[in-house]
């Protein structure tokens, strides 16, 4: 960026004015700004574990929430890279609260910066899903009350009595056995 100021002081002091390099001094100073801002910013030292445990929560974050990933859990873009900017930020500076607390609102579902049509969205679906869920649930239950296991149990009325029984039948089993292989 110096160089290239230079070349335009150089430049003009022949009388050549070259409009690519009209707004150096902008963007110069925009530059300078972002360097010095991320000079300031202070990087945590992690133990090992933190470190590993740092760089797993980033990967799986970075997969809920990047613009171009699969498992996107946002609907448009914009949001997509927000949030990633964030949580690329938090995991340079070896923030790993702000990294844990990104993963743990993707997980859920529950972004703060997600509008509420985006909201609205992810409620119908997450509706949906509970809804095929329970309509599921109920068929799984239905199937379990046609078998005999659970005919016999519902129909059971002295418990000991059954469970006296099972444990007879099963002792006259066991002696049998025992008679039959302990020659």
């Amino acid at each position: 960026m110096e160089l290239k100021k230079k070349i335009y002081e150089k430049l003009k002091k022949y009388g050549i004015d070259d409009p690519t390099y009209a707004d150096l001094d902008e963007e110069f100073k925009k530059v300078h700004e972002e360097y010095e801002a991320e000079r300031n910013v202070v990087v945590a030292d992690l133990s090992e574990e933190d470190q590993k445990d740092i760089k797993a929560m980033y990967r799986e974050a970075a997969t809920l929430c990047h613009p171009d990933s699969g498992k996107c859990v946002f609907s448009n873009k914009k949001g997509a890279e927000e949030v990633f900017g964030k949580l690329s930020q938090a995991y340079n500076s070896n923030d790993i609260h702000t990294v844990r607390d990104i993963l743990s609102q993707l997980r859920k579902g529950s972004w703060q910066g997600v509008n509420e049509q985006d909201e609205l969205e992810s409620l119908r679906v997450q509706l949906a899903t509970l809804e095929h869920r329970y309509r599921s649930l109920l068929r799984d239950l239905e199937l379990v009350k046609t078998t005999e296991p659970y005919r016999t149990i519902e129909n059971l009325e002295d418990w000991d009595g059954y469970f006296q029984d099972l444990r007879t039948k099963y002792q006259a089993q066991y002696d049998q056995l025992a008679s039959e292989y302990a020659k």
